[in-house]
């Protein structure tokens, strides 16, 4: 098993999606390039790493050996003959920029055809990259991908299993709205007995159901921005919660031209929409500071076909937070 490093800014679309990788024979002068060569030393099996805008995005395992075909791409880039692999892609979107952690990595890069510029960490011109098994490790490391993600890619007619139904994503279209704020009731203050066995249980559902409602919201988003324009189609969907929950948010939404992020929280329940919810005090510290780019995604009625209302911060009254813990009822 071989690693390689594919470049895919202006074809992930495409390529992601319909798995596989493509490049043509020559220019359209004839000549070779030694990225584009590289595709008939890929043997099934060996492992595609897909960079987009200098980050993970994508984790593959070839299926076939180089063979004839033409591109599916649409303008005049290149020559309509090349070379074809199907591979089989995962969708990992690492936040992990290159260009950040180049002194992690930079003794793994080789010295002639590197992926990867040393001095910068920016990404080489070219297409398909060899790299090392050290280096293919390191990145797949970087990416949170482990040997039986790798098994999972291979066979990708496994299939993950969801807590709850899913709708048909091409009807759901999550509403906006402005929660009104309404006076929470005070805790009891009164003491109470725990059943320990009980309170772990709970515990434990609770974080299966949300954890079902951030890769729902994450699926969601996947399948939405399809539709969108540019800006949107290359954006970046990372589940972040996946490897940290402690960042005041659970998928950041980021775009290649480094604009800004979105942030997204997501509070699922198996009851309505306008149930009270918890937010931690780092998660409303950090929306502050991030007010018109953060938004609650509340994924709801997840017992028959989950559904999701979108909630901006910055439009959520103040009074309907309390300091510490926050209960925060948006029912009208």
């Amino acid at each position: 098993m071989k690693y390689f490093v594919v470049m895919q800014n202006k074809t992930y679309r495409i390529e992601i999606n319909r798995n596989f990788i493509w490049a043509p024979i020559t220019d359209k002068k004839g000549h070779h390039q030694f990225h584009w060569d590289s595709l008939n030393d890929v043997r099934v099996n060996d492992v595609i790493i897909s960079l987009v805008g200098n980050r993970i995005y994508a984790v593959g395992i070839a299926q076939t050996e180089a063979y004839p075909s033409q591109h599916e791409f649409t303008g005049d880039d290149w020559n309509k003959d090349g070379l074809r692999c199907d591979v089989n892609f995962e969708v990992v979107q690492s936040d992990y920029k290159l260009m950040d952690h180049i002194a992690e990595f930079r003794d793994l890069l080789p010295d002639k055809y590197s992926p990867i510029i040393k001095e910068t960490g920016k990404c080489n011109i070219g297409y398909l990259f060899s790299i090392s098994d050290e280096f293919g490790k390191f990145l797949l490391n970087a990416a949170g991908v482990q040997k039986d993600d790798l098994v999972f890619i291979k066979d990708k007619t496994k299939k993950k299993v969801s807590k709850f139904n899913k709708p048909d994503y091409s009807k759901l279209v999550p509403e906006l709205i402005v929660p009104h704020a309404k006076e929470l009731q005070e805790k009891s203050k009164k003491p109470y007995k725990v059943n320990v066995k009980h309170e772990a249980e709970t515990l434990i559902n609770n974080k299966k159901l949300g954890d079902s409602g951030e890769e729902f919201v994450a699926e969601f988003f996947e399948k939405w921005k399809k539709e969108q324009d540019d800006a949107y189609k290359l954006a970046l969907v990372n589940l972040v919660s996946k490897t940290d929950d402690t960042c005041g948010y659970d998928i950041m939404i980021s775009e290649i031209q480094d604009e800004e992020p979105m942030y997204i929280e997501v509070k699922t329940t198996e009851g309505n929409w306008d149930t009270p919810f918890f937010m931690s005090e780092n998660e409303v510290e950090f929306a502050k500071k991030h007010s018109d780019r953060y938004f609650i995604y509340r994924v709801y009625d997840t017992k028959n076909e989950a559904k999701i209302k979108v909630m901006r911060f910055d439009e959520i009254p103040e009074e309907a937070f309390k300091p510490k813990q926050y209960v925060i009822n948006v029912k009208e």
